[in-house]
């Protein structure tokens, strides 16, 4: 409440200058406080159909990748998904009706194939969210996993240290693919339910071979890695921009700026891949479920997929107290920008030459580029280069990806 003094919290009577700082006291102090005025909130009403369909952001703009608070990340911040038979509008209404009234923020795409959700929040509301999925319904096989549950959490909703402000608000879309490589599940070689397959992997170890697809949790793909020889390929699915602060040693890293142009890539280079055992991994697991099916597809190669990704192969490092074999971080798409050892970067800062793991976005039009810069140098207001000083269609940095990317 407002008084002659400034703002006053109600709940501890400490006094702050603006309803700003009020509001962030409450999120951090008080968080109960928040969800029960969310609970008041009519979560009946419901919002039109064809708002799940529309554009997040408008056309040549792109979300922000850094976002200030005052949390010091005290909350969790989860990664999953699903492939996996679904009603798309039914469950789209029913989720953001959840994440509105736990308090979350992310991204949620739901589709025919399934869901690809990232959200994040407080720890209370996570774990909430987390039992909303344990229904067999949504959850095909949770059924099964009995005194495993803690493990499978761990494996499959894969959660991180973060807090609500990494994300600037809670975004629910159905789409026609819930990672979008330009091919639908349905035209690749068949995607396994992906909870069932952590469960029963959980329940009764063993290597997961579909045909010459093969999924391998940490222990047994960082052992493929080692024995990596002339005859394996070590292929990162994932974007450039990703690849470039953090990667796995001798992997080949695409210049692709979306994941949509893999399929042209792996075309295009496809006798370098034959007869050879190849090695994909990305983030969390779930680009590599389709790369890797279209790879095989292409190259009649054997391709072994890292089964949890990137995020669950440092888990399992840090764990085991296992020497990593990626080297740098680990790119995420929200605020925090990258999890893993900052003290093992192999990126430099673009202005000064420093290592440097963090991003800034060029603010050229209709570029938004990432440059990597240190704290000292990540000043607002940066351009990738000249080019988009001078508001060039295409710039020097983006023709440079595109010549790298023809080479390839």
């Amino acid at each position: 409440m407002q008084t002659d003094s400034g703002f006053q919290c109600s709940e501890c009577q400490e006094l702050f200058a603006n309803i700003e700082q009020t509001k962030k006291h409450l999120c951090i102090t008080h968080p109960e406080i928040i969800q029960s005025a969310l609970n008041l909130i009519d979560t009946k009403k419901e919002a039109p159909v064809e708002t799940y369909f529309k554009r997040r952001c408008a056309k040549g703009k792109s979300d922000p990748i850094s976002l200030s608070c005052d949390c010091n990340q005290n909350g969790t911040v989860l990664l999953y998904y699903n492939y996996t038979t679904t009603d798309s509008i039914k469950l789209a209404k029913e989720l953001e009706s959840l994440g509105t009234k736990l308090g979350l923020t992310g991204k949620i795409r739901v589709g025919s194939e399934g869901y690809n959700i990232t959200v994040a929040g407080s720890t209370e509301s996570c774990d909430e969210w987390v039992k909303h999925f344990l229904d067999p319904e949504i959850m095909p096989g949770i059924d099964k996993i009995g005194d495993k549950l803690d493990e499978f959490i761990l494996k499959f909703f894969k959660p991180s240290k973060g807090c609500v402000h990494v994300f600037d608000g809670l975004s629910v879309k159905i789409v026609s693919e819930i990672c979008p490589l330009g091919i639908p599940a349905e035209r690749l070689p068949k995607i396994p339910c992906t909870s069932e397959k952590v469960i029963d992997y959980i329940l009764n170890p063993k290597i997961i071979e579909l045909g010459n697809i093969i999924s391998l949790p940490p222990a047994e793909y960082h052992q493929e890695l080692l024995d990596a020889g002339d005859d394996c390929v070590i292929l990162d699915t994932r974007n450039y921009y990703e690849s470039k602060i953090g990667l796995f040693k001798n992997a080949v890293a695409p210049a692709i700026r979306k994941f949509s142009s893999l399929p042209q890539y792996i075309k295009k280079t496809k006798d370098d891949y034959k007869d050879k055992k190849i090695l994909t991994y990305c983030t969390g697991g779930i680009r590599c479920e389709k790369a890797s099916r279209f790879i095989q597809a292409e190259t009649g190669s054997k391709v072994v997929m890292l089964e949890g990704g990137i995020h669950n192969y440092l888990e399992w490092a840090s764990k085991t107290n296992t020497e990593s074999l990626f080297q740098g971080v680990n790119y995420v798409f929200d605020a925090r920008q990258s999890l893993g050892d900052s003290q093992n970067l192999i990126s430099n800062c673009q202005i000064c030459g420093e290592k440097s793991g963090n991003y800034k976005k060029c603010v050229g039009d209709n570029c938004h580029l990432l440059i990597t810069c240190c704290p000292t140098c990540g000043t607002d207001g940066l351009y990738c280069c000249q080019d988009c000083k001078e508001h060039q269609t295409i710039c020097s940095c983006e023709e440079k990806r595109r010549r790298e990317l023809a080479i390839q």
